[in-house]
Order: structure tokens, then C-alpha cells, then sequence
């Protein structure tokens, strides 16, 4: 099992369903998704849908999405949101602030 420790002092933390608020059998793991090289994909696929199916029933994925995205973190389902689409999202922001479309 990988751990992930991020320093969080956030309040939002606590209402997060992700945080084993949904049921005890909910599996963190499923918000830090791996591929292996084993051709895992599908199940990679799953977890990050699985993942996006609790954050869209979260009443802080709002504050969790701007949490990632302000601090930067690059890995795991944030807000329903994966690293990548995170990246387009930020970037999309930038290029707003530069008065650029």
C-alpha cells in the first residue's frame, strides 16, 4: 500500500467523503491510482472512475478541486479531477490571466 501524507490544514478535509466518510470499505488507494506495466489500464480506468463517482457526491470537491490546484499536486483525483485535466485546467487559467484565449 503506498502512502500519501500531505500536510493538510484545511477544514473542508474533514466533510470529504474520500476520507472515509462514504463507508470504512471505501479504498483510499482508489484516489492515487497506478498503472503498472502490465497493461493495467482498464483497471485504471476503474479506479479513477470509481474515484470520480464519490467526489461527485462530495459536498467539498469544490474546495478540494482549488486545493490541488493551488498547491500544486500533481498526483491522485482531487475535486473529481485527475492530474492531467488539472494541468488544462491551470493552463486555461494562466492564459485568461494573460488576456490570452
Amino acid at each position: 500500500m503506498t502512502t500519501h501524507a500531505f500536510i493538510n490544514t484545511e477544514q473542508w478535509v474533514e466533510s470529504a467523503l474520500c476520507g472515509g466518510n462514504v463507508s470504512p470499505d471505501t479504498d483510499p488507494e482508489m484516489f492515487f491510482p497506478l498503472v503498472d506495466d502490465y497493461g493495467a489500464s482498464h483497471r485504471h480506468a476503474e479506479k479513477v472512475a470509481a474515484a470520480q463517482t464519490i467526489c461527485g457526491g462530495c459536498s467539498v470537491a469544490a474546495e478540494c478541486l482549488e486545493y490541488a490546484v493551488a498547491n500544486r499536486i500533481e498526483h491522485g483525483i482531487w475535486g473529481g479531477v485527475s492530474p492531467n485535466a488539472r494541468r488544462k485546467l491551470k493552463t486555461r487559467d494562466n492564459l485568461r490571466r494573460k488576456g490570452t484565449r
